[in-house]
């Protein structure tokens, strides 16, 4: 690591954000100067001028930061491929689509709803839940909830003080 070259570029860094700070301020003076009437072509051309170097030096930093980016993510992409390369396959895979469901209650409502639509599964909350946590996705559930979903639907709600 050469600090002395770190060092430099801070000091160009703060040399050029007080010198944007101070262009932003010139420039604000001469937009309220142009905004009059009496405004010669010299003082329109200088705001003109001014806004340009402004413009070009936001342009400027940008390019340096999209550079630095630009290596941070070619040493990203670099580094993953030769760390994991069963990783970068596992990427591509896509997951199967998830299937709409009709999730009911209780029983009665599974057979009421199942009749009506008989290309979506319907099931209860319990079977919902027992088939989430079958698929490992829901084992959370049995750590965080001590009681069923269905049981705490069922529940009676607190009451909302207006």
């Amino acid at each position: 690591m050469d600090f002395s070259l770190m060092a430099r570029r801070r000091a160009e860094k703060i040399k050029s954000y007080k010198e944007q700070k101070l262009m932003e301020s010139q420039l604000q003076l001469l937009k309220e100067q142009n905004e009059l009437e009496s405004v010669d072509d010299e003082m329109r051309r200088k705001y003109i001028v001014s806004l340009l170097k402004y413009n070009i030096g936001k342009a400027l930093e940008e390019l340096d930061s999209l550079q630095a980016e630009m290596r941070i993510l070619h040493y990203k992409l670099k580094h993953e491929d030769k760390d994991n390369p069963e990783n970068a396959k596992s990427q591509k895979i896509k997951p199967k689509p998830l299937m709409p469901i009709i999730i009911t209650k209780n029983e009665l409502q599974k057979q009421v709803f199942g009749a009506g639509y008989p290309s979506l599964p319907t099931m209860t909350v319990e079977e919902f839940c027992q088939k989430r946590i079958n698929d490992g996705i829901g084992i959370y559930l049995l750590q965080i909830i001590p009681k069923c979903l269905q049981q705490l639907s069922e529940a009676p709600e607190p009451e909302q003080e207006d």
